[in-house]
């Protein structure tokens, strides 16, 4: 359990040898938080190539970069529009008393609106490019890059049972979570791992009242689960390990 001032990130491999890299930083309020001197932790099971990490680090700038930007429109979005509405005053009162040559007032009003657009970017423009967007830019990038990868032991089980999970049959996944809970330890329980899975996944917390079927032994009401995740493609074996990482007593109200 890491404490609230640090974040983790994990590193899976998959039984066909591609990566599976797990993350928090899913919103802009996520990502921005890395900004209050917050620490980033990595883990791996078995050893990931420098591609994969640069692949995630690449993948988290562009977060970053996507997150301050609407962080910027978002905090000056009022001085922009009031600056926005005096060039289209200041405009259309020109092209009104000042411009001698009669304008029709609905051609005044397209060319003060489109001054008044084009102020509105060039100023969204300007403050993204500022000093202090750019400078959280740095820091958040800052952080990532300081992000260290080791070894864990329980993230090397939860690769091993991955691996494990995605060897059976797609008719037998759902039968088997008892006995893929029993191959988690205790001390591996990672209710973070497990968080972070399913975030990954398309509205997981909407399937808790389907997960109630794992506890009916039918076949037919396991098939018609089954059948319902695919349709919403949902990554059957990540939430198989999420589920056999959480602590049995949370997989069990999940289903009462």
């Amino acid at each position: 359990m890491s404490e609230s001032n640090t974040s983790t990130m994990y590193h899976l491999y998959r039984r066909d040898g591609s990566s599976v890299l797990l993350h928090p930083f899913h919103t802009d309020e996520e990502i921005l938080r890395i900004a209050g001197n917050q620490t980033i932790s990595g883990f791996y099971g078995r050893e990931p190539q420098v591609e994969a990490i640069t692949a995630l680090r690449s993948r988290l700038y562009q977060r970053v970069d996507a997150a301050v930007g609407r962080h910027v429109r978002e905090r000056l979005f009022i001085p922009k529009f009031l600056a926005a509405a005096g060039v289209f005053l200041l405009s259309f009162f020109f092209l009104s008393l000042v411009i001698l040559t009669p304008i029709p007032v609905l051609d005044e009003l397209l060319i003060s609106s489109a001054a008044a657009v084009a102020a509105y970017i060039g100023l969204g423009r300007l403050q993204n490019a500022s000093e202090r967007a750019s400078q959280l830019r740095i820091r958040l990038r800052g952080a990532i890059d300081a992000v260290h990868f080791s070894h864990d032991p329980c993230v090397e089980i939860a690769e091993r049972l991955l691996a494990d999970i995605e060897s059976l049959p797609d008719e037998r996944l759902l039968q088997e979570l008892p006995r893929l809970q029993q191959q988690i330890p205790e001390e591996c329980r990672e209710t973070e791992l497990a968080g972070h899975i399913r975030a990954r996944l398309p509205d997981v917390h909407r399937l808790e009242s389907m997960l109630q079927a794992l506890r009916n032994p039918s076949p037919g009401v396991q098939e018609v689960l089954h059948q319902k995740l695919l349709r919403q493609k949902v990554d059957i074996p990540l939430l198989m390990l999420a589920l056999a990482l959480e602590p049995v007593s949370a997989v069990a109200q999940g289903f009462e």
